[in-house]
């Protein structure tokens, strides 16, 4: 099977934090959020919003 290349870079979870800032979510402790989104994955989460 071949495989496919990606044309998009990773982001870091600080940047994930910001794409959902920008997508109207709140965050009160920036910090916590990025060791929760850490832990749990921003693909993961994405299911529940």
């Amino acid at each position: 099977m071949p495989q496919i290349p990606y044309s998009k870079p990773p982001l870091s979870f600080a940047e994930q934090i910001r794409r959902l800032e920008q997508k109207g979510m709140a965050f009160s402790n920036k910090a916590k959020a990025e060791t929760r989104l850490a832990s749990i994955s921003y693909y993961r989460l994405s299911g529940y919003w």
